[in-house]
């Protein structure tokens, strides 16, 4: 009865917005930032689990409440009670964060939605482009274990946790499109001989969803057990919106975690998803 009442206060905890001190920033690249924050409960996020962000708007002195106020952020890394999410400057709300510097506060909800659960001791982590944020916190959580990591990006500019993936990875490659760093060509290229050579039981995937969907293809052919980060967009992260929607799944909930098994059901997976105004449109 313990368990369960803790489980039920954890859960009410981590729907109320705490307003969090930036602790240090990091520069990855010239378009992605790690943000590092202490709290003792985010910091028991599974991988893939998020937060919802909020980022005042307050360039012109006072809050732009024309911007969505939450944005939802997958928690990176973890190292006691610190831990960071990893943003690529997108839109308004991630182009207000990049302008924030150490000490100034933003609010975060969460740790939401269900996690990677990484069956098997050989598993391989293919990333696309930001996708390698909850896979490093995934890496983090698997050491033990053989992991084999395929790091895609667009070029090498773009690249991003290349020396912390070295360091927990059994092996590392690197893959950019046009061919500048690394092998030339996507991450979804190497997977089915790495998925070979070394006797892969399950695959772990994160990045732009048509590239999850040949992921997907080719877990299929091989007959490997295969999970999938996926993202929506979202205004609540708490099931209420609606946004998330993929086929009587909502990401914020169910997910953002899905396996083959329940991938195969839908229609939507790597075909359709609903905008911000709530219509349905191609990926």
């Amino acid at each position: 009865m313990d368990e369960v009442r803790d489980k039920k206060m954890n859960e009410k905890t981590n729907k109320k917005m705490k307003m969090l001190e930036i602790e240090d920033i990091i520069e990855e690249n010239k378009f992605i930032k790690s943000f590092y924050f202490t709290d003792k409960t985010i910091t028991k996020a599974e991988p893939a689990q998020f937060v919802m962000l909020w980022v005042p708007q307050t360039s012109s002195g006072d809050v732009d409440f024309s911007t969505p106020d939450q944005i939802p952020m997958s928690v990176s890394s973890v190292h006691k009670d610190t831990f960071a999410l990893t943003v690529r400057k997108y839109g308004k709300t991630t182009g207000e964060l990049f302008k924030y510097k150490k000490g100034d506060y933003v609010g975060m909800t969460g740790p939401l939605g269900r996690g990677f659960s990484a069956a098997g001791n050989r598993i391989l982590c293919v990333a696309g482009g930001i996708g390698a944020a909850p896979l490093l916190l995934l890496a983090q959580k698997l050491q033990g274990r053989k992991i084999h990591f395929v790091l895609g990006a667009t070029t090498k500019n773009e690249l991003f946790f290349e020396k912390k993936l070295e360091k927990l990875c059994s092996t590392l490659c690197i893959t950019t499109d046009d061919g500048s760093y690394g092998v030339k060509g996507f991450a979804c290229d190497p997977v089915p001989d790495m998925c070979e050579r070394y006797n892969i039981d399950q695959i772990c995937c994160c990045g732009p969803e048509i590239f999850m969907y040949k992921v997907f293809e080719i877990a299929e052919t091989l007959r490997i057990p295969a999970q999938f980060s996926l993202e929506r967009y979202m205004y609540c992260g708490l099931g209420l919106c609606g946004h998330c929607a993929l086929d009587g799944y909502l990401i914020c909930k169910d997910g953002p975690v899905f396996t083959s098994e329940e991938l195969k059901k839908t229609k939507d997976f790597g075909a359709k998803k609903v905008d911000e105004t709530g219509m349905k449109i191609d990926i």
